[in-house]
């Protein structure tokens, strides 16, 4: 299935979301997330320069990883963007991300745990 966006993380991984995935669940499915329309830059910005990301409190979900960022719908709401990310391997051996979902969540589901945090600015 061909991709319909894609870029690297935070950590210098391809991550990428299929034409399917993202107007069949993310944008129209059964639990949609309409928020999410025209907000493809938004989800490329979290994955690249998330506030934090997390490990999945699923244990069965090891390689499922959590993007949070703050702002995607300007800087007086308070909601995160969450974009749930599924790596793997591709034939070369290269660690690849797979979106599965993205959508506006108020905090960090119970059990996720933090795992990378953006480092504070330094002050002069």
């Amino acid at each position: 299935m061909a991709a319909y966006f894609g870029g690297r993380d935070y950590r210098q991984r391809y991550v990428v979301v299929n034409e399917r995935t993202w107007w069949d669940h993310i944008i129209d499915g059964a639990e949609g997330h309409p928020e999410m329309l025209d907000k493809e830059y938004e989800v490329l910005r979290c994955i690249k320069d998330p506030d934090f990301v997390a490990k999945s409190a699923n244990p069965n979900a090891p390689n499922v990883r959590l993007f949070y960022r703050a702002g995607a719908w300007g800087p007086d709401v308070p909601d995160l963007l969450k974009v749930v990310t599924l790596f793997g391997y591709d034939q070369d051996g290269m660690a690849i991300g797979d979106i599965r979902t993205a959508f506006s969540i108020r905090s960090m589901s119970l059990g996720e745990q933090v795992i990378w945090k953006r480092p504070e600015p330094k002050k002069p």
